[in-house]
């Protein structure tokens, strides 16, 4: 991560972040039962092996109305065919930024970085004194096409002949005019894909607000 200052343009700043992840993992198979139990019908152990990078910049321009435009992109190994040797798709831990003011791979899809690429560009502008709006635009591809989303908001499952999972468009409205509270609205809309079949070009909508008081 970086920064360089250039006043006569803006200042520009930029990251390169890459993971790795490995180790051994058990895959349980369950089956509902009576009584609100479940009873394993299958276990599967298997190795893990996979890797993420993430690149992107942010240019804080002098332009008429201070825009600030973020470019980035996001890959996660997948694996065309986890049950023959190492499973080498990338998962995260768990524990990465969720910020609600700028989901990094998707405010309304969210999914994990796995066997996925996100290309994302967005543009913020300030608004009255300590407020601004952003407005961010998602392309979601996986690397394999295969039935499975990880961690997906979305029900449905992608059909494993495209890779194309879809786009997302947001709005983020930040307002902090006041000294004790805080304002946020975001909302969202993701169009399906190719790798949706028969749900291809449908849309999703949400909406989020968080209200915060500071005593």
């Amino acid at each position: 991560m970086g920064n360089a200052p250039a006043a006569e343009y803006g200042d520009f700043s930029y990251w390169a972040d890459a993971a790795f992840v490995a180790g051994n993992e058990t895959l349980l198979e369950l089956e509902p039962e009576a009584g609100g139990l479940k009873r394993v019908i299958s276990r599967k152990d298997q190795r893990v092996r996979g890797w993420a990078v993430d690149v992107g910049g942010r240019w804080d321009s002098q332009l008429p109305g201070r825009p600030m435009f973020t470019l980035g992109y996001a890959l996660g190994s997948g694996d065309k065919d986890p049950d023959r040797g190492s499973d080498r798709s990338f998962r995260q831990t768990g524990l990465q930024s969720n910020d609600e003011e700028f989901r990094t791979y998707g405010e309304l899809l969210r999914p994990e970085l796995s066997n996925l690429s996100v290309a994302v560009l967005a543009v913020q502008f300030p608004i009255f004194s300590d407020s601004h709006v952003e407005f961010a635009y998602r392309h979601f591809r996986q690397q394999y096409a295969v039935p499975l989303l990880r961690d997906g908001r979305i029900e449905a499952d992608p059909n494993g002949i495209s890779k194309n999972i879809g786009q997302e468009w947001m709005i983020f409205f930040g307002i902090e005019e006041w000294n004790k509270v805080e304002i946020e609205l975001v909302g969202a809309a993701f169009r399906a894909g190719h790798a949706y079949g028969a749900l291809s070009g449908k849309m999703v909508y949400s909406l989020f607000t968080k209200v915060t008081f500071s005593f």
